[in-house]
């Protein structure tokens, strides 16, 4: 047998939590494990069977093995592409050719429309869909998200404004019968959940559980089961989905992850439309440069370190708000990045409310180029933090902090954010393409940057394309639309909104409180420059 996922760190997890227990508690297979301290998490033992570990990216893990059964774990996680004949899922499948009937079991989130292994898989095989009889008339479907007036799916009240709210659609939300247009409860999930069948692509269900029909693609030698979102799973609830939903829909992103994971569907990655004069008409805000719009509750600076010319640092001053509002307020370059300190990281901007002004809450720097000097400055900065770009999904996670070490005494020195590109990249390019200006989730520039052709143009210098990675497999990556053309002001943003995530998640999420100029204005009532009647003293 042999078992294989995206990574070594993945393979080994699965083996470790959840096949050895899983053999543990089985009769029969549970007397054939070596002692717990023996056990790899590499290779599974037992008296009858070799459970053989492999991983994408290593062909040496992939190869020279001879399997009968077979699963493949996370597979749109893997290395190369669906149309990629020499990827690592083709070495993968190559291991069981020694046996005409062998068996191999592929599962795994759906990830990007057309760059999907398993949906690739699926649209070969004979599919079959889950269905789900109604507590109420009995009619067999399928259970889908639905759509807002259509009967069916999932639904739930809106607020007094007629707006979906997260924490209210938690409470309320019920699934409408596609049939019989009545509410199917929370309560009524699991007997009904049981109760489900298989059914062909092509077929029906009678009420009494009876499938018919022509299956289509009945010939087919792949069995295909899914998609399986999960509102299946027992131990959901239709408002933990409605509440995911609602609060995804203003972050794409988290929205890419609520649909791949949650409704088990492929993204339709969006072709980037923007052009520098497009975003300027766009996004333009009313607030001039150097000034805190209303609606900013908190700063940050974040710098994008070059080599290029002796060295330059370019930064950026982001004001953010509520709704993920975001507004450029200062960007710029300087020769070195002590230069940067007091006339911008410690300087105080102007509130567009009267109020008080803001000082940055905190300060990120790149540290891929001159790493050393980057590292003395954040240490002897306070409330300054290291970075860099992750090609890496972290996990799914925006970004992920790490502890660095002194090598020769072993102690912690510092931390090192890691910033998931592919996550903030395409944050970055709905608030371009998609959002207006004060809207939410948007990014609205200071009225100077509509002048700005070389800041608009680095801003919208981003792309997602398929290329070739170091290893020659073809993935779908977030690069630069001009190749010869710099994105550094795209980098600076990119770090920008991810600090400012990192910021509110220490918080909690809570946004700082601002206190609004509330000093009544100065009335002069009786200035003396004339007589108290309104005559000259002369008069």
């Amino acid at each position: 047998m042999m078992f294989a996922s995206s990574t070594k760190d993945a393979s080994a997890r699965v083996v470790g939590s959840r096949l050895y227990p899983i053999l543990a508690a089985t009769d029969g297979v549970k007397d054939q494990l070596l002692k717990e301290h023996r056990r790899s998490l590499l290779h599974v033992k037992l008296q009858a069977c070799r459970v053989f570990i492999g991983w994408s990216g290593s062909d040496t893990s992939l190869a020279d093995v001879g399997a009968f059964m077979g699963v493949g774990n996370e597979i749109d996680k893997w290395s190369g592409t669906a149309s990629d004949e020499a990827d690592s899922l083709s070495l993968f499948l190559n291991r069981f050719k020694g046996f005409t009937d062998h068996k191999i079991i592929l599962e795994s989130t759906p990830t990007i429309k057309g760059h999907s292994r398993i949906e690739h898989w699926m649209g070969r095989s004979n599919q079959h869909f889950r269905f789900i009889p109604c507590p109420h008339c009995g009619e067999f479907q399928m259970l889908v998200k639905g759509k807002e007036g259509v009967p069916g799916g999932i639904k739930w009240d809106r607020d007094e404004n007629g707006e979906s709210n997260a924490d209210l659609a938690f409470k309320t939300a019920f699934y409408q019968c596609v049939a019989c247009e009545k509410k199917i409860e929370n309560y009524h999930r699991v007997p009904m959940l049981r109760r489900g069948v298989w059914v062909p692509d092509g077929c029906a269900v009678k009420a009494d559980g009876t499938i018919y029909g022509k299956a289509i693609n009945a010939g087919s030698d792949v069995v295909g089961f899914g998609p399986l979102p999960s509102w299946y799973a027992l131990t959901e609830t239709w408002g933990s989905f409605a509440r995911a939903w609602i609060r995804a829909k203003k972050r794409p992103r988290d929205l890419q992850d609520v649909v791949n994971s949650y409704m088990a569907e492929t993204w339709a990655a969006k072709k980037t439309k923007s052009t520098p004069e497009r975003v300027a008409e766009r996004i333009t805000g009313p607030t001039p440069r150097g000034i805190v719009p209303e609606g900013g509750m908190f700063l940050t600076v974040t710098v994008d370190r070059q080599a290029a010319d002796g060295g330059f640092q370019l930064f950026e001053v982001l004001a953010h708000g509520a709704e993920d509002r975001v507004w450029l307020v200062q960007w710029g370059m300087v020769a070195k990045l002590s230069d940067l300190w007091g006339s911008v990281v410690r300087a105080t901007y102007p509130h567009a409310d009267g109020g008080q002004g803001l000082v940055p809450v905190a300060m990120m720097v790149d540290s891929g180029w001159d790493t050393r000097a980057t590292y003395a400055f954040c240490d002897s900065h306070p409330g300054v933090m290291p970075c860099k770009g992750s090609s890496t999904d972290l996990g799914g996670q925006p970004y992920k902090v790490v502890l660095l070490q002194d090598g020769a005494t072993g102690n912690v020195r510092r931390e090192l954010m890691h910033v998931a590109i592919d996550f903030w990249e395409t944050d970055i390019q709905t608030r371009l393409d998609d959002r207006l200006a004060g809207e939410p989730g948007s990014l609205t520039l200071a009225i100077e940057a509509a002048q700005d052709h070389e800041l608009l143009t680095q801003l919208c210098n981003g792309q997602l394309k398929d290329v070739v990675d170091t290893r020659g497999n073809a993935k779908l990556m977030w690069v630069k639309r001009e190749e010869s053309q710099p994105n550094d002001f795209r980098d600076c943003l990119r770090y920008g909104l991810c600090l400012a995530r990192a910021w509110l998640d220490e918080r909690g999420g809570e946004m700082p409180s601002r206190m609004v100029n509330t000093r009544p204005t100065k009335v002069v009532a009786y200035g003396g420059d004339k007589r108290p009647d309104g005559r000259a003293w002369n008069e």
